[in-house]
């Protein structure tokens, strides 16, 4: 609210500077807090009278409206950021350890936790007023049509009756039988202890430092079968009794107030927005109606209680005020319906008119509204998140005061009076040792930052792989400041992730040809960003489980089993395993000595190790592996064969005259080819390494190194049970990388994903695509980032580029390579190949193009402009050719 932003800068901008200083505890000190909390009182009563009062400068929006509830929930972080400074910052945290503050702050901590569960459930109770929006926006479409006619009619009731069925279900069935974004699986709280206070407190007992969040939930869209909204509101309020007496003018007080925020902040969003399990709830808890900031909440109070009780009698979906007004006018719209008849009465159709105007702008202000007010509910979850860490890590801190101080006695005990170290300790001893009843609460909390010192196998988020995706990912949870300490990733390999395109291209030079080496091409210096050596993941607190790949899932449990027998518990878990090469089988030589595949390091590093007093080298396959490796081995000056079974190289991409063009190019390197070839088998030779290739004809061809670059299989792995897609292999995901089991995600190359350019489910095995996918499910995951992954398929590659090459080749692809081509250049170096359907560009690729050049690919590519095909067949040159499809997108905008 922007009348009590400058305020509360002001104010923590005091309490900070302030704090910082040195300052005795004198009446003047005294004096100093209790104006802090004066304030943070005054704070609390405007923030929440602006939501009240229509006097207000700026008149509120309606109470209950999307509007009204973007600013309640900025209210919240208001509040919420001052009680913080006044809890926290600079103070002693002795004082949290004397009654009433022992008792009281672990109470606020547990109701923080069930505030998450809310927020989980209101969220995607957003999902499903989003799902009503759209319905109501199918009736008004088919209602402006002009005239209206049978089938407009038809189509908006049956929008309308969809929208009122949902509406008027109860909430627990809402959740269940009409989850729009698939079935609910019964698991444990989104994000909360498993198990009781009972069995947390035990396993406090048995382990003081069990303490990691990976017993929590994130943010996510699905809750336990059996939780139950109105129950978790009523638990939270539980206990709420105001301060008295001296404790009304100190601490306690504000953790009072924000208790009182937190609980009814939650009450109003369930009671307004559908969520699991509503029924019976009722305002649980009462203000002290004797203290000035609560007045406004009364009200407020009041005003929502009121209208909860017309709801439970009418038996709606929620308070929601949009949300009413759109169950009213589709009750009257499907009167219309039920009661038309062609053609339309002028009189009628104006009366309707208005009603279809009214529903358009409630849709309207849904669409505008509903996006912005998740994002907010992501930002308190996250607030509350990091609040709560860093409470619990005050008091660790006055835990390992009181520990420290109890040894420090207990040694200079021990050496004043000559003590045994097993003397039974004087009971002064025993009393200063004693563990801080609110340390001893049992509480959970996030991982401490380093990443070596996990307490159990707990995690709040895991990534399995240790490729391109993983990399990115890590890098998306750092900037989202939800890495340290929460993050784990699991890999098979001894690396910490890196550039994988780099292992077939520059690692592969001859060391006089200075050969690209780690550290140097770890993520993400491909998309020039910041080098995350193993020692970054470190600082950053991420924690390293290299060589242990994963071997099994439970996904009741939410557990995984990696190789070693580790158990991992996750709370979100995603799955960056990327593909595996494809292999030649045994029995026809697939795994002779000098037969090589490659996918990570350790595969580069033996191949370079063959390459090192290799004579002949047979590459086969005619892809993008093939072609690189055969760039490689030109520069450590071996006789270099590439065998495949297609007419020509490339042949998913590659024209026939396009791919002439690259073959004589690699010919003239010295490269051969065999095409149209198939292999019977691999031979060894009486060393029992490899020595020639047998093909199906019947001839055979000699090698002391064979590289065998013929594809890739998705590493499904033990995540089956997730959810295959059946036609393009992998993991089935949706546009934000959700699989059908809520708190799994699939990125990179190994999900199958919907391609919403070109409307077909696509799984891409290509860098570009592993860090876009990364970003994008991160973001999805930690924030309101709603939007469906918008890919537009890149692939590229650089060979030749070793020092001393006579000829660099660099060709970009952005598209789809449908529908008719024309060809461009000569090839010396440019060439450029457009792929026309039905009148529009749909792909381009380019070859040797200037920085300018290739950035216009993609704008290419995705606006597909309407081209001149005779035009651009008669263009001399690439650059000509590329003036002509540049004007097109100006025709087409």
């Amino acid at each position: 609210m922007p009348a009590t932003d400058h305020n509360q800068g002001s104010f923590l901008n005091r309490i900070s500077i302030r704090r910082n200083q040195s300052v005795s505890m004198d009446n003047n000190h005294h004096d100093l807090e209790l104006h802090d909390l004066e304030l943070f009182q005054k704070h609390v009563a405007d923030r929440f009278s602006d939501l009240l009062s229509a006097d207000s400068p700026s008149a509120p929006p309606p109470l209950l409206s999307i509007s009204w509830f973007r600013n309640l929930l900025d209210a919240f972080l208001c509040c919420e950021a001052e009680f913080k400074a006044v809890l926290v910052s600079g103070r002693d945290p002795s004082q949290f350890s004397k009654p009433p503050l022992d008792r009281l702050i672990p109470d606020l901590l547990e109701r923080s936790v069930k505030a998450l569960d809310v927020c989980n459930a209101v969220t995607h109770g957003v999902d499903l007023v989003h799902h009503w929006q759209k319905l109501g926006q199918i009736a008004v479409t088919a209602l402006q049509q002009s005239p209206i006619g049978d089938g407009h009619v038809r189509r908006a009731r049956k929008a309308l009756a969809t929208l009122l069925t949902s509406m008027v279900s109860d909430d627990k069935e809402n959740a269940n039988n009409n989850n729009v974004h698939g079935k609910l699986t019964d698991r444990t709280w989104s994000f909360g202890r498993r198990g009781g206070a009972a069995t947390a407190t035990a396993a406090a007992a048995v382990n003081s430092k069990d303490r990691t969040a990976g017993n929590f939930r994130s943010l996510s869209l699905s809750v336990a079968k059996s939780w139950s909204a109105a129950k978790q509101i009523q638990t939270m309020s539980a206990n709420l009794v105001p301060p008295r007496g001296a404790e009304a003018n100190g601490l306690p007080l504000p953790v009072y107030i924000m208790s009182t925020i937190l609980v009814f902040v939650m009450w109003a969003l369930v009671a307004a927005i559908p969520c699991q399990d509503r029924s019976g709830l009722a305002a649980h808890f009462q203000f002290p109606r004797n203290m000035g900031w609560a007045q406004p909440m009364i009200g407020l109070q009041e005003k929502i209680g009121e209208e909860w009780k017309k709801k439970e009698k009418k038996g709606t979906c929620g308070l929601l005020e949009e949300m009413q007004r759109m169950e009213k006018l589709a009750h009257s719209l499907v009167e219309f319906a039920d009661s038309f008849v062609f053609p339309l009465e002028e009189e009628k159709a104006a009366e309707v008119a208005v009603q279809v105007a009214e529903l358009a702008e409630i849709c309207r202000k849904m669409e505008e509204g509903l996006g912005p007010l998740q994002q907010q509910l992501r930002e308190v979850f996250h607030r509350i998140v990091r609040s709560r860490a860093e409470v619990l890590d005050v008091l660790d801190q006055l835990a390992v005061r009181r520990a420290t101080m109890a040894a420090s006695i207990s040694n200079a005990l021990s050496l004043k009076h000559g003590l045994s170290l097993w003397c039974p300790r004087s009971t002064s001893v025993n009393q200063i040792s004693q563990p801080s009843s609110v340390a001893s609460k049992g509480f959970r909390r996030r991982f401490s930052v380093s990443a070596s010192s996990y307490a159990n196998d707990n995690r709040e988020y895991v990534i399995v792989g240790g490729g391109n995706a993983a990399g990115y990912a890590a890098r998306t949870f750092v900037e989202h400041g939800l890495a340290d300490g929460k993050l784990c990733i699991v890999s098979k390999e001894a690396y910490a992730p890196y550039e994988r395109p780099a292992l077939t291209k520059g690692y592969l030079f001859p060391l006089d040809k200075k050969p690209a080496r780690l550290p140097g091409f770890h993520t993400c210096v491909g998309s020039g960003g910041e080098r995350q050596t193993p020692e970054w993941y470190k600082e950053k607190g991420i924690e390293m489980l290299h060589e242990d790949p994963v071997a099994g899932i439970d996904i009741e449990k939410q557990t995984l089993k990696t190789n070693s027998g580790k158990l991992l518990k996750y709370g979100s878990l995603i799955i960056a395993t990327g593909c595996t090469a494809s292999r030649f089988p045994d029995k026809i030589g697939g795994n002779l000595p000098g037969v090589h595949y490659i996918r990570d390091v350790a595969d580069a590093n033996s191949l370079i190790s063959s390459l090192e007093k290799a004579k002949k080298v047979v590459i086969v396959g005619g892809g993008y592996i093939g072609m690189e490796v055969a760039a490689a081995a030109v520069a450590w000056k071996v006789d270099t064969t590439i065998i495949f079974p297609e007419d020509h190289l490339m042949t998913r991409l590659f024209t026939p005259s396009l791919a002439q063009k690259y073959e004589q190019l690699y010919q003239e390197f010295g490269v051969k080819f065999v095409k149209g070839a198939s292999i019977k088998n691999l031979e060894a030779g009486s060393d029992g390494c490899v020595a020639g290739v047998n093909l199906g004809n019947g001839s055979i061809i000699e090698a002391d190194t064979v590289v065998v670059g013929i594809g890739a299989k998705p590493a499904v792995g033990p995540f089956e049970s997730v959810g295959l897609n059946n036609t393009v292999g992998g993991i089935q995901v949706d546009g934000q990388f959700r699989t059908s089991i809520p708190g799994i995600f699939a990125i990179g190359d190994v999900a199958a994903f919907p391609l919403k350019i070109y409307n077909r489910i696509a799984r891409v095995e290509h860098v570009d695509h592993a860090r876009r996918s990364a970003q994008h499910c991160v973001k999805s995951l930690l924030t309101a980032h709603t939007n469906t992954y918008d890919y537009l398929p890149y692939f590229y590659s650089r060979v030749f580029e070793y020092e001393g090459s006579p000829r660099k080749v660099w060709w970009q692809f952005f598209g789809d390579n449908v529908g008719e081509t024309v060809e461009v250049g000569k090839f010396d170096p440019k060439v450029a190949t457009f792929w026309i359907d039905s009148g529009k560009l749909k792909g381009v690729l380019l070859e040797s193009g200037s920085p300018e050049e290739f950035q216009l690919l993609p704008k290419l590519a995705r606006i597909q402009p309407v081209v001149d095909k005779a035009k651009l067949e008669r263009a001399s040159s690439v650059e000509e050719a590329l003036e002509i499809v540049k004007a097109s997108l100006v025709v087409e905008a």
